[in-house]
């Protein structure tokens, strides 16, 4: 009866072990479900900010970008006027030259007209 009894008491043992073990599996389930739940939510929440980030980075570089456009296209337009005015310089100064090379020669042919004059001598 001695063995009897110690099985009745293990198997007494037994259940209550069961039953604190399902107990403790129990409150471990929830407490595992809440931090899944908590984890979610940062989760999402993280996930809506940087979405937010990106629009509003999305957003600066498209400004960024236009306005890098514009500047591109008023640098293009002002190195074509620059190169029309270089144009126009180099046909003036070309104009200038000419006309410098016209007065010299004719400045030359004066000089050389009184040079004959004075080596002719005076006259008599």
């Amino acid at each position: 009866m001695d063995i009897q009894e110690k099985i009745e008491q293990l198997k007494k043992k037994l259940k209550v072990l069961k039953r604190f073990l399902r107990i403790k599996l129990k409150i471990e389930l929830k407490v595992l479900r809440r931090k899944i739940k908590v984890l979610r939510r940062f989760l999402r929440i993280k996930i809506k900010i940087l979405k937010r980030k990106i629009k509003v980075l999305r957003r600066f570089l498209r400004r960024k970008i236009k306005i890098l456009k514009r500047k591109i296209k008023v640098l293009k337009r002002k190195i074509k006027v620059l190169k029309r005015f270089l144009r126009i310089k180099i046909k003036v100064l070309k104009r200038k030259i000419k006309v410098l090379g016209r007065f010299l020669r004719i400045k030359i042919k004066v000089l050389e007209e009184k040079l004959k004059k004075f080596f002719k001598g005076p006259r008599k």
